[in-house]
């Protein structure tokens, strides 16, 4: 595994959709924010695209929740936004803790100040009395430079025919950008549905009071009132006669059908047209986004427009219980420790199962997901995904590793645990209704030892994904020494850096070679104990064991060292595994040396040396070998990363998961 991505960005645009929308009595409130409504709004009339926008409250839902023609409207609506703050408290509830309250009036104001930037153009349609006309004055007072196209005060009835043209023929010749609709709940929402199609505009907006608000002729409700969605008594108390049997009649059944909706005893679908299918991916060792893999698996779906949510242990500095990462929610769980010995297997897996039960629970409630994708090891998160299976949800089984070759690989035996290992991977595999595999090493397995159907097993190859390789070197890294030996990855006591380091002294202490500097990259649960097997040695000077780097640090790292090196043992477990190290030494063309495990050589073909027995001193010997033949080191990195470019790459690999999937959901 290799070193994690540096802190990820704050939730931008990129990854929101505008079907993610939050079901609340089966109307899809878009989960957003201020921000995002304005830069949605601003990228539709830019792109000429055409939709209307509902400011949506209690009483819009209600209305919807008695009117199947209502709830359509608003469903078709480009953005549903929470105008009503009881809206976005059930969004943070539902997981989107980005939402806040996009209120009609507010929406106004923000968009006319982006206008006078942009120059888009204003046509309010609403009001009596002169009410559009004072409004187009009062914003242009407010705004100077505000272009406004007109204004038009209907009747309160239908539209009449010539009126109906007048109207159409009106907008034509303005062409305004957005069309602002002032009319009651649900009329204007109607009225916005009907005649998007007829007139030449390309965003409607429907702000209901904001007319009479802006204009002075209705108070608003103080700030706090606002905040703590006690509005509704505000303006009870304005219009006691107008608005009490509104409020007795739709505020009680909002709050039961909520409570029903909220414990699942009431199902309130959306339509097919808002649902994106929903996968909750489950990994246990090692958290996102540091998890290369899984991340890149999270984007794919978000990409081919999957909602996705992902579970992972709080650990390497990913702490946060909660947070959405470009469109992904991730959801953290406390583990006891990262373990290293046998008891501490028990603890760990024992607290991580415990954690992700109760937050697959969490997410169900908040997310519904058709899909739960489990990542090994362990093969143990079967035994939180069943009861799902049992009410339909589909299991998708990621293998990364063959857990039971894991387990004796630490262990160095196999007695009766592994034995209850060998046990859970063939349950995982038929719990699952398709297993991914990381190579054909791995899908032979699934095929044979676990008797997965091979219409249903994919091999979905693990490859990095690294938008710039070309960037400059730090001779820095190299300590003043003409070479650099790079390792990156994970330090557990599988993974053979100490075979590295004791490489290292054979190369620097028996050979004499002062010319070599190392630098070992990545944390885990060996790191201390290779700390002082360093310094033991003497090598301090000579090998830099930096711990956990940024991407920044990573990828320029790769680009200054001369060789790379997997230093993964020989054995049963490794044969079976796609290094991510192999394969990002290739992406950065750098040749390599390594321990000759089977999924090694597949991966890396012609771009390696390798070392047919697990033995520091040939590593080390090899190691020289190849820093002493400069023109061999030329090919071989050219070699790998024209594999890599060709044959192993991401996109290739987001082929066959997306065909999992639509396997999984056929």
């Amino acid at each position: 595994m290799s070193s994690p991505l540096p802190n990820p960005p704050e939730p931008t645009l990129k990854g929101f959709s505008k079907t993610d929308r939050v079901n609340v009595l089966g109307v899809g409130i878009s989960a957003i924010n201020m921000d995002i409504a304005l830069k949605v709004i601003e990228g539709a009339i830019r792109r000429r695209e055409k939709g209307y926008i509902c400011c949506s409250d209690v009483r819009s839902i209600m209305e919807a929740y008695d009117n199947e023609h209502v709830r359509t409207v608003l469903n078709e609506a480009m953005l549903c936004t929470p105008d009503g703050m009881p809206l976005v408290w059930l969004s943070h509830v539902a997981g989107r803790r980005h939402v806040q309250r996009v209120y009609g009036p507010d929406l106004m104001l923000a968009l006319c100040e982006l206008s006078c930037k942009e120059g888009f153009r204003h046509f309010f349609y609403g009001g009596s009395g002169g009410t559009a006309a004072q409004l187009a004055t009062v914003l242009q007072e407010r705004f100077p430079g505000l272009q406004i196209a007109g204004w038009y005060e209907p009747p309160f009835r239908p539209l009449q025919p010539d009126e109906e043209q007048q109207l159409i023929d009106m907008v034509r010749e303005q062409r305004p950008d957005i069309f602002w609709v002032g009319l009651s709940t649900p009329k204007q929402d109607k009225f916005m549905a009907e005649y998007l199609s007829k007139l030449d505009v390309t965003i409607m907006l429907g702000v209901g009071a904001a007319f009479d608000f802006h204009t002075g002729r209705v108070k608003q409700a103080p700030k706090w009132m606002q905040h703590w969605g006690l509005e509704w008594i505000f303006r009870l108390y304005q219009e006691p006669r107008r608005l009490w049997r509104r409020y007795l009649k739709n505020n009680p059944r909002f709050v039961a059908q909520i409570f029903l909706q909220q414990l699942g005893l009431r199902k309130f679908e959306l339509s097919r047209r808002l649902t994106r299918p929903a996968v909750l991916i489950i990994v246990e060792n090692l958290p996102v986004p540091l998890d290369r893999r899984v991340w890149q698996e999270a984007c794919a779906l978000r990409d081919a427009g999957y909602e996705v949510a992902v579970i992972c242990p709080q650990s390497r500095g990913f702490t946060t219980p909660e947070e959405t990462l470009d469109g992904i929610y991730v959801y953290r769980h406390w583990i006891s420790e990262e373990a290293g010995g046998f008891t501490g297997f028990f603890r760990e897996y024992g607290s991580a199962l415990w954690g992700e039960w109760w937050l697959t629970w969490k997410v169900w409630r908040r997310h519904r997901f058709d899909v739960i994708h489990l990542c090994n090891p362990p093969d143990l998160l079967f035994l939180v995904a069943w009861p799902f299976k049992m009410i339909g949800v589909r299991i998708v089984s990621d293998v990364h590793d063959v857990w039971p070759e894991m387990f004796e690989a630490k262990f160095g035996k196999r007695g009766l645990f592994y034995w209850v290992v060998r046990a859970a991977e063939r349950l995982t595999c038929q719990c699952a209704d398709v297993v991914m595999a990381t190579n054909n090493s791995v899908r032979n397995v699934v095929l044979t030892r676990a008797r997965g159907r091979e219409d249903r097993v994919f091999v979905v190859r693990t490859a990095p994904k690294i938008k710039n390789v070309d960037r400059p070197d730090n001779p820095a890294l190299r300590k003043g020494r003409r070479f650099l030996v790079g390792y990156v990855g994970v330090m557990g006591d599988v993974d053979g850096v100490n075979y590295l380091v004791d490489a290292a002294n054979h190369v620097i202490n028996r050979c004499r070679r002062s010319d070599v500097q190392f630098l070992a990259m990545g944390t885990g649960a060996e790191y201390e104990r290779l700390v002082a097997q360093r310094d033991r040695l003497g090598l301090k000077d000579y090998v830099d064991l930096p711990g956990h780097v940024s991407n920044e640090f990573l990828f320029t790292a790769l680009r200054t060292i001369d060789l790379g090196v997997a230093c993964d043992p020989i054995n049963p477990y490794n044969d079976h595994c796609t290094m991510n190290k192999v394969l990002e030494y290739m992406a950065f063309g750098k040749p390599q040396v390594m321990f000759a495990t089977k999924e090694g050589r597949a991966s890396a073909g012609d771009a390696a040396e390798y070392v047919t027995e697990n033995s520091a001193t040939k590593l080390g010997d090899a190691i020289l070998k190849l820093l002493d033949d400069p023109a061999r080191r030329e090919k071989m990195g050219r070699l790998g990363a024209e594999r890599l470019r060709t044959e192993l790459n991401w996109e290739r690999s987001v082929e066959q998961l997306l065909k999992a999937y639509e396997k999984a959901l056929s």
